[in-house]
């Protein structure tokens, strides 16, 4: 279970091979725009951070288990929230159930147990008669 969530600057995550041959990769401002894990460089895609510093960098200031989360849900598959569960096997964070009569899906989404409708309205989850209203 998530018990806390904090931001750890991509410039502190760099790989040290990355900052030595491409710094000027390595801005604030480059950093900022990165999507996800990988850096084209020199055409390929390249992993640009070391998830290990971040990790050690959040043990040293409050020991524990660090798993990275990703604001733009790049990769394990949401933005990691306090209540939330990740699931080691799959390696992705789990969203709080939202009611207790929904499922998890394979993509690791809640459903409820009917579809929501498609006519073009909007609907809330009544879990009492298990129904969109």
């Amino acid at each position: 279970m998530v018990l806390k969530v904090i931001v750890v600057d991509n410039n502190d995550v760099v790989k040290e091979s990355i900052k030595a041959q491409h710094p000027d990769l390595c801005t604030k401002e480059a950093l900022r725009d990165i999507k996800g894990k990988k850096l084209k460089i020199d055409g390929k895609d390249t992993d640009w951070e070391d998830e290990q510093k971040g990790i050690n960098f959040c043990k040293k200031l409050f020991g524990s288990k660090w798993i990275q989360t990703s604001y733009n849900h790049s990769f394990r598959k949401c933005y990691a929230g306090i209540g939330y569960t990740y699931d080691s096997v799959n390696d992705v964070f789990i969203n709080l159930q939202p009611f207790p009569s929904w499922k998890l899906n394979k993509d690791f989404d809640w459903e409820a147990p009917v579809k929501y409708p498609t006519d073009g309205k909007l609907y809330m989850w009544d879990e009492s008669v298990q129904k969109w209203l």
